[in-house]
């Protein structure tokens, strides 16, 4: 492998230290989530795994509508799949 090569080649675990590194300080914090089909989430970041799956406690889903305006939804503990952050 070229240097050039290399040094754009990513290897998954320094990945997921980077991202970890990023968001371990967000715990306990108040956040807002957009899944990837447009679920808008609000709660207390309590964790998350190697797949980023994320575990949200007092969620909320904040659901917008042209006709009624904006609905809140009362989740409580709420966990999102990694593939839909």
């Amino acid at each position: 492998m070229s240097t050039a090569a290399a040094a754009h080649h990513h290897h998954p675990t320094t990945a997921l230290a980077n991202t970890s590194s990023m968001l371990e300080p967000m715990l306990n914090t108040e956040v807002l989530l957009v899944t990837a089909d447009g679920k808008v989430l609000l709660g207390k970041f309590k964790g998350f795994d190697q797949s980023l799956n994320v575990v949200l406690s007092e969620c909320k889903e904040r659901v917008y509508s042209m006709v009624e305006g904006v609905e809140t939804l009362h989740h409580g503990l709420y966990l999102i799949r990694g593939d839909d952050v």
